[in-house]
């Protein structure tokens, strides 16, 4: 049942005589229990079971047989731990956001779902220290007024996403950490949502590809759409792609 060991040893075989009698005998035993291992790993991802889909996921990769698909299924998981990495960090609670965030790393650290919630947890990090929550329920009230306002003014001068920590953009993180469902907060929410579009073909038109990445997060983390949300993800790519293939020209 181990995989990774018997696919490395098949490996290690074939490096030392693939014309061995017994390499198509071990390859065939190897497939057999690499099928175990990947019915495994999807069903218990059909299921929620993310840790035993992850490690059956991990020991299929390991084994070197059919490493697209493993390595697609790790993606997947990784987007199930990051999501939820993104929806703790967004309630400041950063011991499970950064749980969730590893899970999702030790799956995938550069898939893109798991950049974005690698990006949000900094974020709410920072907006946390410049806005710590406060526990008690009146207190928490002036402070929703008072982050609304602060981002109201942030917006005022411009400063809707940057300077970290002190944007329009962190000042309502923190309010929809205290009261997502705030009617103001929503109101304030829905009204930065188009300002991150805009912020996005403004980057691009500018040719400034690590705005736009920032913009991209802050449509995410707002709630935008999930089909705006994966356009401009594809036209973002697409931007970094093109500079790349002038580096590879020059």
């Amino acid at each position: 049942g181990d995989v990774a060991a018997a696919g490395a040893l098949v490996a290690a075989a074939r490096r030392y005589d693939a014309g061995h009698v017994d390499v198509p005998d071990a390859e065939e035993a190897l497939a057999v229990a690499v099928d175990r291992v990947r019915r495994r790993a999807e069903a218990s991802f059909a299921t929620g079971d993310l840790a035993t889909a992850a490690d059956a996921a991990l020991a299929w990769r390991a084994s070197g047989v059919d490493v697209e698909a493993a390595d697609a299924l790790c993606q997947r998981i990784a987007g199930r731990h990051a999501a939820q990495a993104r929806r703790a960090a967004a309630d400041f609670e950063f011991r499970a956001a950064r749980a969730a965030l590893a899970q999702a790393e030790a799956l995938a650290p550069d898939a893109p779902t798991v950049l974005d919630a690698r990006r949000a947890l900094l974020r709410a990090e920072a907006a946390e220290r410049r806005y710590p929550l406060d526990p008690d329920p009146r207190r928490a009230r002036a402070r929703i007024t008072a982050l609304l306002a602060q981002s109201a003014a942030a917006e005022a001068r411009g400063d809707w996403l940057t300077p970290p920590g002190d944007s329009a953009f962190d000042a309502l993180r923190a309010a929809m950490a205290l009261a997502p469902r705030d009617a103001r907060v929503v109101a304030a929410q829905a009204r930065l949502v188009p300002r991150a579009r805009d912020c996005v073909d403004a980057a691009l038109r500018e040719n400034r590809l690590r705005l736009a990445r920032e913009c991209l997060d802050a449509q995410v983390a707002l709630g935008d759409s999930a089909s705006r949300v994966a356009e401009a993800r594809r036209r973002v790519a697409a931007r970094w792609v093109g500079l790349a293939e002038e580096h590879l020209r020059a």
